[in-house]
């Protein structure tokens, strides 16, 4: 015949009406918790009783009432059990009971009399009283394994991140170090419905010499000599996808929100279409003759990654070579240095601020983007000879150290 074990505190439901000078439930707790009584004692009644863990048995002070279905227990375990619970100023009911119940398989001496508010099925009151889990005996080993799972992941998951970081962090140092050459791969964007294919098998590699001799040239005049040269721009594999849509809003949310995003896409494309190895990818998307103004080019200094939309006419491959600097030097962390309409700002957006008289420019400084000809009026240059790289950007590109 089984056992009911009601274990309890004057100011416990079940005890309220008797011994109303009884130790309360926080007095007992805290008693326990500070050594008072004899713990030990009780811990070894629970264990042999009970088949309660020390941390279950010393639990038992912070989860009363707590009932217990004991399966078989001799008179003088039951009265030992019962006079250690008193000496720790606990109160104890017992009362022999005729029904039946499961054995739990985490306390074989105890029965499943109780309901796991996870799975409605039976537990015992131990399993879900004293146990970190809560839950009964079938349902907290899958909770632990799903918590390990999950620790697993989270672990492998951020040893990933700081690889990521490191490589990052890393390349980052290589390029702003200008120490060594930072190879620049450019990946035309082929789309099934573009008018721009035929011109873009006209492409390859020699087009975009004149920015490779334009950014080692300003380098140069800086001081920073890279052999062989500064950069090394090349035509990469087409792909037939277009990167993400850049926000409508300027807002920083959205930008970020986008360049979390660019940054996803360019290395997932990477992988999918086994693209070439590169320090900078520029995705170029081409538009033909048909397209009187087009889309904002953007590049990131962050994922060393660029968007940038050109016009495919042979005849406008030079001005573009300007758009591919302007952004190129956008990922080496230099700066727009034109107003809201376009107008180059002074002094940083003039190639010679100190011109006298300032106006007509002859040159462009090459994030200012325009030849400025009056206080109002500028031109975009028909080619990077045209173009320089004035002081702000210099500094802002590491060329100048302060």
């Amino acid at each position: 015949m089984s056992t009911r074990l009601t274990l309890g505190t004057s100011s416990t439901g079940v005890f309220r009406e008797t011994q109303s000078g009884a130790a309360t439930n926080s007095s007992v707790a805290s008693s326990i918790e500070s050594g008072a009584g004899t713990k030990a004692g009780w811990n070894l009644a629970a264990k042999r009783v009970l088949g309660l863990s020390d941390d279950e048995a010393g639990g038992v002070f912070r989860s009363l009432p707590l009932e217990l279905i004991i399966l078989s227990a001799t008179e003088s375990d039951l009265e030992r059990l019962i006079e250690r619970a008193e000496a720790n100023g606990l109160l104890a009911r017992v009362e022999r009971v005729s029904a039946s119940y499961e054995t739990c398989t985490r306390h074989p001496r105890l029965g499943r009399d109780q309901l796991c508010r996870r799975c409605q099925g039976r537990a015992c009151g131990a399993c879900l009283k004293l146990t970190p889990e809560r839950l009964c005996d079938r349902c907290a080993p899958r909770i632990r394994r799903r918590g390990r799972f999950r620790r697993a992941r989270i672990a492998a998951l951020l040893l990933v991140l700081a690889f990521v970081a490191s490589a990052a962090f890393l390349d980052a140092q290589r390029v702003a170090s200008w120490k060594l050459p930072v190879d620049v791969t450019i990946h035309p964007v082929r789309l099934a419905q573009d008018n721009a294919i035929e011109e873009l098998d006209a492409l390859e590699s020699s087009v975009f010499e004149e920015v490779d001799t334009f950014v080692d040239h300003e380098a140069k005049r800086y001081g920073v000599q890279v052999i062989p040269q500064v950069v090394r721009l090349s035509l990469g594999r087409s792909i037939p996808e277009s990167p993400p849509t850049p926000p409508e809003s300027a807002s920083p949310l959205a930008v970020i929100l986008w360049s979390l995003k660019m940054r996803w896409w360019s290395w997932q494309t990477a992988r999918k279409y086994g693209l070439e190895d590169a320090h900078v990818r520029l995705f170029v998307r081409y538009h033909g003759r048909e397209m009187a103004t087009l889309e904002h080019s953007l590049g990131l200094e962050k994922g060393r990654v660029g968007v940038v939309h050109l016009f495919a006419d042979p005849t406008q491959w030079a001005t573009n070579n300007v758009v591919i600097a302007h952004e190129l030097l956008h990922i080496f962390g230099a700066t727009d240095k034109y107003g809201p309409d376009g107008t180059p700002t002074f002094p940083a957006g003039y190639a010679e601020p100190e011109r006298a008289p300032l106006h007509p420019q002859v040159e462009a400084e090459i994030m200012g983007g325009r030849i400025p000809l009056t206080p109002t009026e500028s031109v975009i240059p028909e080619h990077l000879g045209l173009c320089t790289v004035g002081e702000t950007t210099a500094r802002e590109l590491g060329w100048i150290q302060d």
